[in-house]
């Protein structure tokens, strides 16, 4: 009887990613990322790097919706909030707010030394501009606000924001997905590894501990992996992550499962 409702839950899901054009598609799996700037789409040599880009556009959507699809080409730093005033009020209630400073997709600047904001960012936008980044560093709650609100020196366009992602977190992340994939014998396709290098990007817990998800995945249980991945990922904790698992899972069945023949591969 459970998997029996269970189903009619996934099937019900199913048909509303379809309605809505299946959201995942339009975001990654048939999307790859495509320069701003020259507006060409590169050639890949390996999965990894593919995914890593796939991947990078993906998580953009949920970090910073606005700068990946608003016609302006860039973005100030930003707080958590997206509403700087919204948060300010916020952390003036709490009187403790933690938070700080954000660029591009996610990047938070107090997460980080000087000396890391330094390697992470002069590859793609140049010592001097990095450097202008770094008074910001240090701040924390109100005072960063205070102090940063509006800085035109954080600001990146969205070619710099992706490289940034992809470059500090995607590509580790890939990386870290490909090969407990590998260490248990199952060859992942495009869709499979851009779907959890989302969800590892929110939480390594979520892919390289989930025993039973990787148990469906094995068994080529669509059921069972859309469960795993779309209702037992933190989502019941966190309901606003809900559009973003039921986003992963939808990913993660286009063109899945594989022949049998085709999902596991050699183990040395």
């Amino acid at each position: 009887m459970y998997r029996f409702l269970l189903a009619l839950i996934f099937l019900g899901v199913m048909q509303a990613a379809h309605a809505r054009g299946m959201q995942a598609e339009t975001t990654t799996g048939k999307v790859v990322m495509v320069s701003m700037s020259t507006n060409s789409t590169p050639a890949y040599k390996t999965l990894e790097d593919q995914a890593a880009d796939e991947a990078a556009w993906l998580i953009a959507t949920w970090e910073h919706r606005p700068l990946l699809e608003s016609d302006v080409d860039y973005v100030n730093g930003y707080f958590p909030s997206r509403d700087p005033a919204a948060w300010a009020a916020e952390c003036d209630r709490l009187g403790n707010c933690k938070e700080g400073v954000v660029i591009g997709f996610g990047y938070s600047l107090p997460a980080h030394t000087p000396a890391e904001i330094l390697r992470d960012l002069t590859p793609i936008v140049g010592e001097a501009r990095a450097r202008k980044m770094l008074p910001c560093q240090p701040y924390r709650g109100m005072e960063a606000y205070r102090r940063c609100h509006n800085s035109a020196e954080l600001a990146l366009t969205r070619d710099e924001s992706l490289q940034l992602l992809r470059a500090t977190r995607v590509v580790r992340d890939v990386a870290a997905v490909q090969a407990l994939a590998q260490q248990k014998g199952i060859a992942l396709g495009l869709n499979q590894l851009v779907a959890l290098t989302s969800l590892h990007y929110t939480s390594p817990a979520l892919v390289l501990n989930a025993t039973k998800l990787w148990q469906a995945i094995e068994a080529g249980s669509s059921l069972d992996v859309w469960y795993e991945i779309a209702r037992n990922s933190g989502s019941r904790r966190m309901p606003k992550l809900q559009p973003r698992r039921d986003a992963e899972a939808a990913l993660f069945l286009q063109g899945w499962p594989p022949s049998q023949a085709a999902t596991r591969v050699a183990v040395n």
